[in-house]
């Protein structure tokens, strides 16, 4: 299921005072020399662990997880973007009830991918 995401401006405590007010697209979140090394991170896990064969060609940055549930299959992850000025994509994937990262949430992520780029 689609979910729409929402922009928090401001967070209040249960007493109405204001705990933290931003301004959108004002708040910087990473330096950029830290950003560009977590860049080459996330793009080492694919090159190195995981695979772009599946990726529609595209230079994945990306990190999988697999969060074990209690007595039921394990809740999937993959974040990540695509290192390609053609092909300017972030995404985030969480699948319940999966089997591994990659396997689960890697497959929502490669049928969007290749949606995207016409395949």
């Amino acid at each position: 299921v689609l979910k729409t995401p929402k922009v928090v401006k401001q967070i209040t405590s249960p007493t109405g005072v204001t705990l933290k007010k931003g301004e959108e697209g004002n708040e910087k979140l990473f330096e950029k020399g830290d950003a560009a090394e977590l860049a080459k991170m996330m793009r080492k896990v694919m090159t190195d662990s995981l695979s772009d064969s599946g990726f529609s060609g595209l230079e994945v940055c990306a990190k999988t997880g697999t969060a074990e549930v209690g007595g039921q299959n394990p809740n999937c992850w993959m974040v990540g973007f695509c290192e390609d000025d053609d092909a300017p994509y972030a995404f985030a994937v969480c699948v319940e009830n999966g089997s591994s990262g990659l396997y689960t949430a890697g497959e929502v992520v490669s049928a969007a991918l290749r949606e995207l780029s016409g395949e």
